[in-house]
């Protein structure tokens, strides 16, 4: 075997005997050293190659890498956009239900305030008589004031008869007596009408995210404003609210939507006449809403499917299959949860849950 070049500048650097005239006994040891110094070259070239290889795997990886990266940077933004489009979809179907809810109610809305409009408008006419009457009795009373000033006695007593006669005539007792009751009644009606206003008004307006403390009372009561009248001809309400109830944070417009939602249900369960019992209570960690009604109930094999979205118990063309679902995910939102026991003939009690002064999702 060829010496190594390296061996060779070796021995003719260190070598007493040059590079050509080596001792037989070390013959064998410097052919060790040059099968070495080969086998190393051997190893190096092995080396290099391997380093070049995985350098160029590292290249190749390293492009891959930066066009994974592009890839996912874009899914992402593309899963973005589609989270954007889910939130927009969820609040149009949300915004859509509501309506839908006002749209059935719409009929019986309108009878709710027709009725308190009709009476103050006929308030209204009876008391544009009882005007016209009293203005006949205060123009009187005022010629006389007129004729007194001017020491016209005589004929002041002449149109003090003429007031007597008037007031006997338009019977201004019981006008006086009757203007009272007019007002009151006026003013019952009209704010019957200021109050189911503002109950639709608060619950039909444009979805938003905000959320304060809130009283679950004055909802449960503003929703039974706007329904009373698809529920008072169907079921008698009983409603047994703690006193002491604590308040919640949450989004009023929303938590409207989940009692209309129940409250209707149980309406439409019950066949005839029945019962519904609104009842709210406490303990140290939750605040608790049940709705119970007499109704048909619910069968054993749809409880499990009962907030699933589009699945409903009712006929075809009856429901959505949307307010329970819709309603379970506000529940959630607010860190609560929803319940319902149900025996078919029996009727149906529907339990929702929130933390104590529970914290809100920003989403």
């Amino acid at each position: 075997m060829e010496r190594h070049s390296l061996l060779k500048r070796q021995l003719k650097k260190y070598s007493p005997f040059g590079e050509d005239k080596i001792p037989f006994e070390c013959e064998q040891f410097i052919e060790a050293v040059n099968e070495a110094y080969h086998s190393f070259d051997g190893d190096r070239k092995m080396l290099e190659r391997s380093m070049e290889l995985s350098s160029e795997e590292l290249i190749q990886m390293n492009e891959s890498l930066v066009s994974n990266e592009q890839t996912l940077i874009k899914a992402l933004r593309d899963l973005q956009k589609t989270h954007e489009e889910l939130k927009y979809a969820y609040a149009q179907l949300f915004q859509s239900e509501k309506l839908a809810s006002i749209g059935r109610l719409a009929s019986g809305v309108a009878h709710e305030i027709n009725n308190p409009l009709s009476f103050v408008c006929g308030n209204m006419e009876c008391m544009k008589n009882y005007t016209t009457d009293l203005l006949k009795v205060l123009c009187v009373i005022k010629k006389i004031v007129d004729l007194i000033n001017n020491n016209k006695m005589e004929k002041a007593n002449d149109l003090l008869r003429e007031v007597c006669r008037i007031y006997d005539e338009v019977n201004l007792d019981y006008i006086i007596n009757d203007v009272y009751k007019l007002l009151d009644e006026s003013k019952i009606g009209l704010e019957r009408i200021r109050k189911i206003i503002a109950d639709l008004r608060t619950f039909a307006r444009k979805d938003t995210d905000d959320v304060k403390d809130v009283s679950i009372e004055e909802i449960l009561e503003g929703t039974l404003n706007i329904i009373d009248s698809e529920v008072k001809y169907i079921a008698e309400v009983k409603k047994d609210y703690d006193p002491g109830l604590p308040r919640i944070k949450c989004n009023e417009q929303r938590l409207s939507q989940v009692f209309m939602n129940l409250i209707m249900n149980a309406v439409q369960a019950i066949d005839g006449h029945g019962l519904i019992l609104i009842r709210t209570f406490y303990d140290d960690n939750f605040v608790y809403i049940e709705v119970s009604d007499t109704g048909s109930g619910i069968p054993e094999n749809a409880l499990s499917k009962i907030f699933d979205p589009f699945f409903t118990t009712k006929p075809a063309g009856k429901g959505t299959g949307l307010g329970l679902s819709i309603s379970y995910e506000i529940v959630q939102k607010y860190g609560g949860d929803m319940k319902v026991v149900s025996k078919l003939g029996e009727g149906t009690t529907f339990t929702v849950m929130f933390p104590r002064l529970a914290a809100l999702s920003p989403e």
